[in-house]
């Protein structure tokens, strides 16, 4: 009996030490695994970082800024026509055969492509367009930090100096582009038109405006500031800048805000005397969404095109100019167009 009850515990002991040998062996592979998923999560992570750091050797970071925002403005382009106007009270606006978009149907975007480079907004960039005859020219504008106003389409983190900017080439090859150069361009070429593009709140592009007009005193030469065309963003920017200088020549882009609301966009339009609106090619399906600019002859461009036959097609579905960076104003004649 003795033996028996001997032989019993042994037994026990064995099944014991068998459960915690299993028990540990779990613990020990639950341990590994988690082990394991940390290292690819961690692993993982840093890939993701080499990729975004290569996209933004790679691709500009304005680039990047802009396909978000455009990408942000088609998802509320659903919404249009919301409003019911009376459009029966106002009278087509009128063309002026002087105006900027009627000698133009492209705005040159960022100063045009040089080289296959895009958004430079460089001195460089506007020579060689000028020279390629672009007249209408849209510059992206921001300050630096202590306080004059450059060709750039916004900072990557803290804002240079002026002489930090200047002394920079862009994209290590390009000459840098500043609100002094603009005016003198201005004044070289009497048929230009400088579309403004400014990236900030209010204040920021109150201020941006402010430097223009007290520049173009100091330099004697304010009559430059009739060919500025202000692009505005939001309704509330129009008096805004209206109160800065009485600038003549306006434009409403539509891609940031997220006011769809297409008739009510055309009948601020034609209260305040703006003739053109922009908005992103991928919003323009056919010449429905676009018709009520068209009824009431304000004109409608689309950003960015650089191919001549979807030009063609933008303008049949009723789109009259476009944003570019590489189509030249002689070239539009091959598909029919101005």
């Amino acid at each position: 009996a003795i033996r028996r009850q001997r032989q019993m515990c042994i037994r026990d002991r064995s099944c014991s030490m068998k459960i915690y040998l299993v028990e540990m062996h779990m613990k020990n592979s639950m341990k590994n695994k988690k082990t394991t998923l940390k290292r690819i999560i961690k692993i993982g992570l840093i890939i993701c970082g080499i990729l975004i750091f290569m996209a933004l050797i790679f691709f500009k970071i304005e680039e990047i800024s802009d396909v978000i925002i455009r990408f942000k403005a088609k998802l509320f382009a659903t919404n249009w026509k919301n409003t019911q106007v009376d459009f029966s009270r106002y009278e087509p606006m009128q063309d002026d055969p002087d105006a900027w978009y009627s000698t133009s149907e492209l705005v040159l975007h960022a100063c045009g492509g040089i080289e296959g480079k895009t958004y430079t907004n460089s001195k460089s960039a506007l020579e060689e367009n000028l020279q390629k005859g672009h007249r209408v020219v849209e510059i992206d504008l921001a300050v630096t930090s202590d306080g004059e106003v450059v060709g750039k389409h916004n900072w990557a983190g803290q804002a240079p100096t002026y002489e930090e900017f200047m002394s920079t080439p862009i994209e290590y090859l390009y000459e840098p582009l500043d609100a002094s150069q603009i005016l003198d361009y201005m004044t070289q070429y009497p048929d230009l038109y400088i579309v403004t593009d400014i990236k900030g709140d209010r204040e920021y592009i109150g201020s941006v405006f402010e430097k223009i007009v007290e520049l173009a005193g100091k330099k004697d030469c304010t009559d430059v500031l009739d060919r500025f065309v202000v692009q505005i963003y939001y309704k509330k920017d129009y008096d805004y800048i209206k109160n800065i200088y009485p600038f003549t020549n306006w434009i409403y882009t539509l891609y940031e805000s997220a006011d769809r609301d297409l008739n009510a966009i055309a009948e601020f339009c034609l209260t305040h005397d703006i003739p053109v609106v922009t908005m992103p090619n991928g919003w323009v399906q056919d010449a429905e969404y676009i018709s009520v600019f068209n009824e009431m002859n304000i004109k409608v461009y689309v950003n960015t095109l650089n191919s001549l036959d979807l030009m063609k097609t933008y303008r049949d579905r009723g789109v009259y100019g476009f944003y570019t960076d590489y189509i030249k104003p002689q070239d539009l004649s091959v598909v029919g167009l101005q």
